[in-house]
């Protein structure tokens, strides 16, 4: 032995540091906290409506994830994404903290356990179409007013621009109730909705489709510490 003394320093700090307990409220005066570097959880899901970049959302009964007809929000869809996510098109979960058992590569949450599938597939959608705009077009109008959020200016140049479409990438029952509103007044259509590609619609619109994203089968969870 040389004499010097070994001293072994044990990091006792958990994945439950100050910043993580604080994060997600206002930093109050008596909270002592500093500069800080922590793990968040993240789950690659499927939107199922349009969503955008910090927005809080959940899982639908579907299993894609959005504001409307999920029980409760989960976490914020990627607070860096720059652009709305489209229906069908994959995003970064951010998880709400504290609600995680354990958060190292592979991460336990009592909604994201094993018997929790999150599809990264695409579900089917739909588009509606505007055949014609019927014997009178005001009650077309109307009609499209009567499902959309459309204004007074932006139903007419629909029924004004018959064949085209009136909405794309929606679901089954948004589809539906748009042809029940439509059927008696002008003549309307639903397809599925196709991608990946660019596609001339009737009134020869240029729409884009975004691609339909695929499972690949592995674990997308990565960390950049």
């Amino acid at each position: 032995m040389s004499g010097k003394s070994i001293v072994t320093v044990v990091d006792k700090r958990t994945i439950h540091t100050d910043a993580l307990d604080i994060l997600g409220r206002v930093i109050k005066d008596d909270d002592k906290v500093g500069r800080d570097a922590i793990h968040l959880a993240v789950e690659p899901v499927v939107a199922g409506e349009k969503v955008f970049a910090g927005q809080d959302v959940g899982r639908k009964e579907d299993g894609t994830f959005g504001t409307k007809g999920c029980p409760k929000y989960l976490g914020i869809v990627d607070p860096f994404i720059s652009v709305p996510v489209q229906p069908g098109e994959k995003f970064f979960l951010v998880i709400y903290p504290r609600n995680i058992t354990t958060l190292r590569h592979v991460w336990e949450h009592p909604d994201f356990g094993p018997e929790v599938h999150n599809p990264v597939t695409s579900p089917k959608l739909y588009s509606l179409f505007l055949k014609d705009s019927g014997p009178n077009k005001i009650n077309t109008i109307k009609a499209i007013r009567s499902f959309t959020s459309f204004g007074l200016k932006e139903a007419k140049d629909i029924a004004d621009a018959a064949p085209c479409y009136i909405l794309q990438a929606i679901s089954e029952e948004e589809a539906k109730a748009g042809w029940t509103a439509l059927a008696s007044v002008a003549g309307v259509g639903i397809e599925e909705w196709k991608s990946p590609t660019w596609i001339t619609p009737p009134g020869n619109q240029i729409v884009w489709e975004p691609p339909v994203t695929t499972d690949d089968g592995e674990d997308d969870f990565s960390c950049s510490c």
